[in-house]
């Protein structure tokens, strides 16, 4: 107000004659208190560069616990500057200084205090100050018309999730761990983050020496902490049932049950712990990727492997693939085998043999990424090869057309991969194999005018000494006539290339050998390899569900 005629002298003191009526702070906001104090000057331009000065403006009860221009030159250099480039971090910032409603000096107690940025502040009370944050009120009750301002000495900058884990004591052992796979920094940075937070009680719960061994596994300890945190502020007023993409690529499930939330099946116990990037709900286990699964783990949590896993038990392969691997496994959803039809289900369960084949035949050595998958064939657990064929349309595998698609790659586990396929492989017979030679023509046209394909296509194990169609053109026109006439004699002749039991190269030792048709045929050893009844053994160990084929050089007839 202008000062329009000065020091008109009274009996008890002066006058001075102003222009305008001037209203004390508590007729004026909060905003225009401090607009009119040039100790707030950085305070009043940090407002309005957050827009925050209608806030501050508008009816309310507001406590501000107000940084003086000292208070923001304080800060270390650059940080002023950074925070007004960024306005959600700087409004953030100014909102964390604000309580609803209006608390006088006298009515202020120790605890803590959700500000109006939603991250909780604690105050502390002593008999010579009031500390708020890491700040100390100088100065109080500054009552304005929708508030009061307390002056403090230092900006209150608002924890990050990390500073809040680092700060209580329930969060000690997930604190270590996210030093020791160094993603403090990362989980300090913009965000948002979602953390479902194991609490020390959730870490105690998993043996000591598993504990260790996964803090000594950097990357696996960084799959498992990535797997807690889902991109974004998912508060639990906006959560709800279904999946969650977490920050290591995995999808993570929200469920409910009787009024509780769980996520990947644990509690979540407390939620709503707000930070400047983003909020924690605090959860009683530790949640586990598919990293720190066994591949028989992943198989039995998962909906869509409830029929293949049914398959592993009965099959007794379910130890198989929880041991230490590494292992690839082709994996059939529900829908791949419910494709078969009950009845070759059922004669599979039926079929001990056969289901351990078959399942074995989904089964690699080794842990072969996607990336690394390339056409030809792949020896598997069953020891039968898996056609693979990569184009730029997919990978398919499996020896009966049509292939099974690799419809998901890449689930890495603990123990190994998996990739999910579209249809059950069907590991090949031997006649299956013979079928699909054509250096086997010959004799899988002798087999069939035997009748004993449907014999050789049976549980067997049989092996098979296979001569090929060279060693079938040696032979005299005249016999292979006399054989074709004497159906029981070409029946003796086959039958005689053939033991009942599945013998690999490395099971095969000089000496006689009883043959299907009740005569022995002698395997000799020579310096060229081995030979039966003089014949070359040319190729070993062409493997099928049913048995095992050698290739060998020429016809053997019994005597």
């Amino acid at each position: 107000a202008e000062i329009i005629a000065a020091d008109i002298a009274a009996t008890n003191g002066v006058i001075h004659v102003i222009d305008g009526v001037i209203l004390p702070n508590r007729a004026k906001t909060i905003a225009q208190v401090a607009a009119g104090n040039p100790a707030f000057s950085t305070l009043v331009f940090a407002l309005d560069a957050a827009g925050l000065v209608g806030t501050l403006n508008s009816p309310g009860s507001f406590t501000v616990f107000a940084p003086t221009n000292d208070a923001f030159d304080a800060l270390p250099e650059g940080a002023l500057t950074a925070l007004a480039g960024d306005v959600t971090e700087l409004t953030t910032t100014l909102l964390y200084h604000v309580i609803v409603p209006a608390i006088l000096a006298k009515d202020v107690t120790t605890g803590t205090f959700e500000t109006a940025s939603g991250i909780d502040l604690a105050i502390e009370v002593t008999e010579g100050a009031v500390r708020v944050g890491n700040a100390t009120v100088t100065f109080t009750d500054i009552v304005c018309s929708n508030g009061v301002i307390h002056v403090i000495d230092k900006v209150l900058l608002p924890p990050s999730i990390v500073d809040i884990a680092a700060s209580s004591p329930d969060f000690t052992t997930l604190v270590t761990a996210l030093q020791v796979a160094d993603l403090v920094a990362t989980l300090q940075g913009d965000g948002p983050f979602t953390v479902f937070a194991p609490n020390n009680a959730a870490f105690a719960k998993i043996a000591t020496a598993d504990l260790n061994a996964i803090l000594a596994d950097k990357d696996l300890l960084t799959a498992i902490l990535t797997y807690h945190v889902v991109p974004g502020t998912i508060t639990s007023a906006t959560i709800q049932p279904g999946t969650y993409e977490t920050v290591n690529g995995q999808s993570l499930t929200i469920s409910a049950s009787n009024g509780k939330l769980f996520a990947d099946g644990a509690e979540i116990i407390a939620t709503d712990v707000f930070g400047k990037n983003g909020v924690i709900h605090v959860i009683d286990n530790v949640i586990l990727p598919t990293q720190a699964k066994t591949i028989a783990q992943v198989v039995a949590e998962s909906a869509d492997f409830t029929t293949l896993e049914a398959a592993l038990m009965a099959a007794d392969l379910t130890s198989t693939l929880a041991s230490a691997g590494p292992f690839t496994v082709f994996a059939p959803t529900d829908a791949a085998f419910a494709a078969l039809g009950e009845q070759a289900i059922g004669e599979l369960l039926a079929n001990p043999t056969k289901l351990s084949k078959t399942l074995l035949y989904h089964v690699l050595a080794g842990k072969v990424m996607a990336a690394d998958v390339a056409t030809g064939e792949a020896t598997t657990a069953s020891k039968i090869k898996l056609p693979i064929v990569k184009s730029e349309s997919g990978v398919q595998v499996g020896f009966f057309a049509p292939q099974a698609n690799v419809v998901v790659t890449d689930i890495v586990c603990a123990n190994g991969v998996i990739h999910v396929i579209d249809a059950v492989l069907l590991p090949p017979s031997v006649v299956d194999l013979a079928l699909s030679i054509t250096d086997f023509s010959t004799l899988v046209n002798l087999l069939s005018t035997a009748d004993l394909v449907g014999a050789l296509s049976g549980n067997g194990p049989f092996t098979v000494f296979a001569p090929t169609n060279a060693a079938f053109n040696a032979v005299p026109s005249e016999l292979v006539n006399q054989l074709l006439a004497d159906i029981p004699l070409l029946t003796s002749v086959l039958t005689y290339h053939v033991a009942s039991g599945e013998f690999a190269a490395a099971d095969v030792t000089p000496g006689p050998l009883p043959m299907l048709n009740g005569q022995s045929t002698l395997i000799e050893s020579t310096p060229d390899g081995l030979t039966i009844n003089g014949q070359p053994i040319l190729k070993t160990d062409v493997f099928g569900w049913n048995g095992v084929i050698h290739v060998i050089g020429g016809v053997i007839v019994p005597g």
